[in-house]
């Protein structure tokens, strides 16, 4: 988990300089949390948490690269089970005598449907192949819906706009 650790904080850095306009940093501190996440020996939640703080970061920063995050960020969901499922570990899953205790490896809690959102604003299709391509029928249906939802209220925006 230390190196999933590393990587979130590199990619939250990464947010942080973007937003003083530090584009070539932001661009580095990026693509050192993409290779440090591909090091990484994490698995289950931890691991699905780092890709989705690495798609959320491409999405809003690196459109070209989040397409590529997203496809890990699917791979990673379909090899764990019930992580997305409400409720589910985005971090270190500690066992417990009585279930197991979550330590969270990013605040805010990572939001997967979000970097659906945003990315089936730029692209539909894309985002719902993505989506599609999930194993798990709740999980798919969750981001099926996110995308859906952002390409109409994209559309509904692009109406209001040509109406004006």
């Amino acid at each position: 988990a230390p190196q999933a650790a590393r990587a979130i904080g590199l990619a939250q850095a990464a947010e942080l300089a973007a937003r003083k306009g530090k584009s070539v940093r932001a661009s580095q501190l990026f693509d050192e949390a993409v290779s440090i996440a591909g090091q990484s020996k994490d698995e289950g939640g931890s691991r699905v948490a780092l890709r989705i703080v690495l798609a959320q970061t491409a999405a809003r920063l690196f459109v070209p690269r989040a397409w590529e995050m997203l496809s890990e960020l699917t791979a990673a969901l379909n090899e764990v089970e019930g992580v997305t499922e409400g409720g589910g570990c985005y971090g270190i899953a500690v066992d417990i005598p009585d279930g197991f205790y979550c330590v969270d490896l990013a605040e805010p809690t990572p939001e997967p449907e979000l970097v659906f959102d945003i990315l089936a604003r730029l692209d539909v299709a894309r985002a719902l192949a993505e989506a599609r391509a999930l194993k798990d029928n709740a999980t798919r249906a969750r981001f099926v819906v996110a995308s859906a939802r952002a390409a109409l209220e994209k559309s509904a925006k692009e109406r209001a706009g040509a109406a004006r």
